[in-house]
């Protein structure tokens, strides 16, 4: 991404990503993809959950073609929403009330034909002032990332934000993919990192962290252990980070991973929500403590490709300062 005039380097908080944070997470990272447990905040975890799942998913996929409900099942996932939202903080600089925000989440942009299409047809003509993705860009693990960002740049191409788009990886998201989506893309990744974002002599503090769900490290907890005094946003791909990023002072917190369940019971209360901690904060507008979280139901899917009794959407989020 090219420099910003509205992106503020003070010397404690750098514009550009620093290398030798970048090479000592990217060594830490691998370690953790090919360990093949799942490290959370709550210590390492053995893949056996995930294995079982990756198990009853096809015998899943066949039921649901016996019933007749596949179709509609995959009907359900294309059929993406637009979601406005207004989200009221007390701290908030002047300069950012009305500060808008598109959140994507879960993009899984490789899972169904016709996604990144019907991505950029529901986001274009969509003005905005800042887009935020929080992580799992592609349907499987590891593979060519060059089919996946030909896929993102169709879903992106109209976006228009006016800071610019930033991102975060998820469980799905390998970190040399990661760093390839930032070379090849107009955005910023953050991984343990936070910029400042400007208006006037105004700013908000953003932090973003790598996946806490599977590739957890003390480094999530150290961006989100203060907000330096600014008005903090926090990007975490799951919302297990919550008491922390609340402890550290910030006010808005957006996550995703759940898909809202993408299999839910009627009502939208999800059956699975794959978190191993704040199971009660899988789905839409929560709070902990000071801090208002939102966990975006996702765009796309994984697994077996259906949406029941949920809804995929992108979402924009505008801030206010109290009335």
């Amino acid at each position: 991404m090219d420099a910003k005039p509205y992106l503020v380097d003070d010397g404690t908080i750098p514009q550009a990503p620093d290398p030798s944070h970048r090479d000592a997470w990217l060594s830490r990272r691998k370690l953790l993809e090919a360990a093949g447990e799942r490290s959370t905040p709550l210590g390492c975890r053995p893949g056996v959950l995930g294995r079982l799942f990756n198990m009853i998913y096809p015998v899943f996929s066949v039921a649901l073609r016996a019933c007749g409900l596949y179709r509609a099942g995959v009907r359900n996932a294309l059929d993406l929403r637009l979601r406005e939202i207004e989200l009221e903080f007390a701290d908030l600089p002047a300069a950012f009330d009305g500060y808008r925000i598109l959140h994507m989440t879960d993009l899984h942009i490789d899972c169904l034909p016709g996604l990144a299409d019907t991505v950029a047809t529901l986001t274009r003509g969509v003005s905005v002032d800042a887009c935020f993705i929080t992580g799992d860009y592609q349907e499987g693990h590891g593979g060519p990332a060059d089919p996946i960002i030909d896929h993102l740049k169709v879903a992106l191409a109209d976006i228009d934000a006016r800071d610019g788009i930033f991102a975060i990886l998820g469980n799905h998201d390998e970190g040399e993919f990661g760093l390839a989506l930032e070379r090849r893309m107009d955005l910023r990744l953050l991984i343990n990192e936070k910029i400042l974002i400007r208006r006037g002599s105004d700013r908000v503090l953003l932090a973003g962290t790598d996946d806490v769900s599977f590739f957890y490290s003390e480094g999530a907890d150290a961006v989100l252990a203060s907000t330096d005094g600014e008005f903090g946003i926090a990007l975490v791909h799951s919302p297990e980070m919550a008491e922390a990023a609340a402890a550290g002072g910030y006010s808005l917190y957006l996550s995703g991973h759940t898909h809202g369940g993408q299999v839910s019971l009627p009502g939208g209360r999800p059956v699975v929500t794959r978190l191993i901690r704040n199971r009660e904060l899988a789905a839409g507008l929560w709070s902990c403590g000071d801090m208002t979280g939102y966990t975006g139901p996702g765009v796309g899917v994984t697994a077996v490709p259906v949406r029941f009794f949920t809804r995929g959407e992108v979402t924009v989020l505008t801030l206010r300062g109290a009335r």
